[in-house]
């Protein structure tokens, strides 16, 4: 797949709807959160012929309901070990 493909385009432009993840917990965890988004898309649009705006909603939306909770334990992981 080459840089310039219309998939790979719109994963990259819809993944900014994760943007809220780099605002609360930093640009790495963003970062993060972009490519999985990306690498995501790209494995839910095979069994709809391609990728669409349903696919980026739906993925983004998983990518930050597993995302957000894991990020959270490990804070508070590590702020209880600091007392």
């Amino acid at each position: 797949m080459n840089a310039n493909d219309a998939p790979l385009i719109l994963a990259a432009l819809f993944g900014t709807t994760l943007a809220p993840i780099a605002g609360k917990f930093g640009w790495f965890l963003g970062v993060l959160a972009g490519l999985i988004h990306s690498s995501a898309v790209l494995s839910v649009g095979i069994p709809k012929a391609g990728l669409n705006l349903y696919n980026n909603g739906f993925v983004a939306g998983i990518v930050a309901t597993v995302m957000v909770p894991v990020i959270r334990s490990f804070r508070n992981n590590v702020d209880q070990e600091k007392i």
